[in-house]
């Protein structure tokens, strides 16, 4: 399907990011978007100077395409008012997390005016709004359709083409189906859902008591749990807290904003990628500045990977990556739920893991560095922790000649890894040197050459 021109109704998260990602995808195509309010239309016009801005649903006549973006409450009320604009050929969908109650009001009311079938892009965010729309929101994004047994072909499959142009992920149950599998995800905040449904990771999960074993809820909290999600019993006054006083229904969601590895891809990536590789492991860092910093460092110097932990740490967020400053699109980061048990497997793998710490038993330019290596950082004020100093095979000092006692993280690691690369580069100096000296001695002595030879 390429459609002409595009109606977007009611664009807040989802049909504001539909809005942008159909601009994106069908660049030729008229754009209409319409609201209720006018001084809602300001931002998206700015947004998206060439499309069409109003108030009037008059415009809408003669899409291709209309997209409903209102909530499930307010659909058949503006279905009512778009009819007199409709054509038998315009495709009509929807973006309701609730598809029965819907396929029964609209269903009759769009027989023969248009062609209908409901939609429901699992994809979402913590913010809500035009303001938080993107146009990647739907990449990767499992996008179901519920085509009825009267709903023509052309129409599922002119359907499935749009949503797959927005980069989603299309599949097709009945309205009943989606109800009884997916309304148990829908109706909790966006960032559950999209995690759940689309394999993307969660930093934490707050609860409220009565929500924690609910049965509609615990197989959803414990999957998450399993994934690596910090789970937080909270009472109703956190989540306010949490929320700045937004509806969050009893649960709350933080939506890791990074891909993060896999440790073991990460280590058998950095295995392959040289003889050598250097990964980082930070122990406890909670500042991003300093995390940024750290990963702008070590991608610089050629290490292979970043290995942070869950728990009392900061993770990759939008502070860290611009601190970084375009690292983190070379460098791969792992999280793991015990940097102990991380280390060890690095261990198994043929890494020698160097703890960074004041108090290190061994000045690190007496170390050699001539195995795979994993260097530890700890956090400015604590250092490493204990347990991570027993899984280290040796403890490394940066010495110190003036009054301060410690550096910053960042500005350790980044003389670590300096030092770790120096003592390579200055190994490999010699060894080129000690290849010259020998090439040089055998082209003035010759080569003896053994009696019998052609050349003897």
């Amino acid at each position: 399907m390429k459609p002409a021109k595009i109606s977007i109704l009611a664009p807040g998260l989802i049909g504001g990011s539909a809005a942008l990602a159909s601009a994106r995808a069908y660049p030729n195509a008229a754009l209409f978007i319409w609201s209720r309010r006018k001084e809602s239309l300001a931002p998206i016009h700015k947004a998206l100077p060439k499309a069409k801005t109003g108030t009037d649903l008059s415009a809408a006549a003669g899409s291709d395409l209309i997209l409903l973006g209102a909530p499930a409450p307010a659909l058949v009320d503006l279905v009512r008012s778009l009819l007199p604009h409709l054509s038998a050929n315009t495709l009509v969908t929807d973006v309701a997390s609730v598809k029965g109650p819907v396929e029964k009001e609209l269903a009759p009311l769009l027989q023969g005016r248009a062609r209908w079938i409901g939609s429901h892009p699992m994809a979402g965010s913590e913010e809500t709004g035009f303001s938080a729309a993107r146009a990647d929101l739907f990449q990767k994004a499992t996008v179901i359709l519920t085509p009825t047994k009267s709903t023509a072909a052309q129409t599922t499959q002119d359907a499935s083409e749009f949503w797959r142009s927005l980069g989603g992920r299309v599949v097709e149950v009945t309205a009943e189906e989606h109800d009884r599998q997916v309304a148990r995800v829908s109706h909790l905040p966006h960032a559950v859902a999209a995690a759940l449904e689309n394999q993307r990771p969660l930093n934490r999960v707050w609860v409220n008591s009565r929500l924690r074993y609910d049965p509609r809820f615990l197989s959803l909290i414990d999957e998450a749990k399993a994934s690596g999600a910090v789970i937080d019993e909270v009472d109703t006054r956190r989540l306010n807290q949490i929320t700045a006083g937004a509806n969050h229904q009893g649960i709350v969601a933080q939506v890791a904003p990074y891909d993060y590895t896999d440790l073991d891809d990460l280590i058998t990536a950095a295995m392959a990628a040289t003889k050598l590789p250097v990964i980082v492991a930070a122990d406890g860092i909670t500042d991003p500045h300093n995390l940024g910093a750290i990963i702008r460092t070590a991608e610089a110097l050629g290490a292979q990977g970043m290995v942070i932990p869950q728990r009392r740490a900061v993770g990759v967020t939008s502070t860290v990556a611009k601190v970084a400053a375009g690292a983190l699109e070379h460098l791969p980061v792992a999280r793991v739920v015990n940097l102990k048990r991380a280390l060890d497997a690095l261990k198994e793998r043929g890494f020698w893991i160097y703890g960074l710490a004041s108090e290190g038993s061994q000045p690190i330019h007496r170390s050699s560095f001539d195995r795979p290596t994993v260097l530890v950082v700890g956090s400015e004020g604590d250092g490493l922790s204990l347990s991570v100093q027993q899984s280290c095979d040796v403890l490394i000092s940066i010495p110190l000649k003036g009054t301060v006692p410690s550096l910053n993280a960042s500005v350790a690691t980044g003389m670590a890894l300096y030092e770790i690369y120096r003592h390579r580069w200055a190994a490999q100096i010699q060894i080129s040197s000690l290849q010259n000296q020998r090439q040089t001695s055998i082209n003035k002595q010759g080569i003896a050459l053994p009696p019998g030879s052609p050349e003897a």
